[in-house]
């Protein structure tokens, strides 16, 4: 921590680039349910003098893997747990710019130091005079990742993905019919930011010291809503599609729509097998089961959940490492909205 290196040219950055890029590729690994990636252009140089270099690390923690379904990196699920911290590492370094002062410094302290002197919107300036628009959409999206994950503030948290989200989206209409291409990376990097807040902003993680207000859950399920639409707009797949179905039913569910959370998380189901992905495919399944539990206590619905969680584990102990992170998140969903429920 606070390891700071010299900007593109010398052979250690180039080094943990290539390393960044051939782990996210394509091919590397599935995507999972907690956590989307921000794909930052890392090729164009940040300005000077106002950055002058990287610093590692800074803006992505891994934390226990095993507490959440897929916690923290998309594309990287089927790595090892080992991997999976150093490419956060990697990641935290290629995405943190470092303020050329007497002392240098990480963009989330800069942000906060602006921030404490009053003046949100010259921050939101700052911020957007960092590079071209997808690596700023990228920085809005990491610092929101930042605040929720390292620092448990929600509140800017949110404020961050909002004006990334916005930001995005505004710069990808205005460059819709002359860079079609750029309009939709950037709209691409709206859903991926969508989707985190989403993410961020639903109760049923039982994170300690974690409560979304009201108003924050309202916050991500319009959140939700938007990171649909845009997987089918820009025809990301059935995978994506599961998972953005998914964190649609997650919000209808923590809202007590619980018809309609069922029908979203089969409909997450169905995208899962349609993807190929079993255990997405039996994650969706049990908390649908949840779902129709809280509407309507049965003993058959309480079976229902079990069948779910018997396929989970069975895999898990075939070496499925996605359905061992999703079994014990389904007891605890559970247990979480049964007692707001009574309570």
């Amino acid at each position: 921590r606070g390891l700071a290196f010299p900007a593109e040219g010398e052979p250690l950055a180039r080094q943990l680039k290539d390393e960044l890029h051939r782990a996210m590729a394509p091919e590397a690994a599935p995507d999972p349910i907690r956590f989307e990636p921000h794909q930052v252009d890392l090729r164009p140089p940040l300005p000077r003098p106002v950055v002058s270099g990287l610093l590692l690390p800074a803006l992505h923690d891994t934390g226990p893997l095993s507490e959440f379904p897929t916690r923290r990196l998309s594309g990287l699920a089927q790595c090892g747990a080992m991997k999976r911290v150093t490419l956060a590492l990697l990641l935290s370094a290629l995405l943190t710019p470092v303020v050329a002062q007497e002392k240098k410094e990480s963009l989330t302290v800069v942000v906060r130091r602006m921030l404490a002197q009053g003046d949100s919107y010259r921050v939101l300036e700052f911020i957007q005079s960092l590079g071209d628009a997808e690596k700023v959409s990228g920085l809005y999206g990491a610092l929101a990742h930042h605040y929720a994950r390292n620092e448990n503030d929600l509140d800017l948290s949110v404020t961050m993905a909002q004006a990334g989200i916005r930001y995005a989206l505004t710069v990808a209409q205005q460059l819709a019919e002359q860079d079609p291409e750029d309009a939709a990376s950037l709209r691409a990097q709206a859903k991926t930011i969508a989707y985190n807040l989403a993410a961020n902003t639903w109760p049923g993680w039982g994170e300690e010291g974690v409560e979304p207000t009201p108003q924050q859950m309202a916050i991500g399920w319009d959140a939700a809503k938007l990171n649909l639409r845009l997987a089918v707009a820009l025809k990301k797949g059935p995978k994506k599609e599961a998972h953005a179905y998914w964190i649609l039913g997650a919000h209808e569910l923590a809202a007590g729509r619980y018809d309609a959370a069922a029908g979203s998380f089969d409909t997450a189901a169905a995208k899962g097998r349609e993807a190929g992905e079993a255990a997405s495919e039996l994650m969706a399944q049990g908390y649908r089961a949840v779902a129709r539990i809280l509407a309507d206590d049965t003993p058959d619905r309480r079976a229902e959940l079990e069948r779910a969680k018997a396929a989970l584990k069975k895999r898990a102990d075939e070496g499925d490492e996605d359905a061992g992170f999703y079994l014990p998140q389904l007891d605890t969903a559970l247990r979480i909205f049964l007692e707001r429920r009574e309570g």
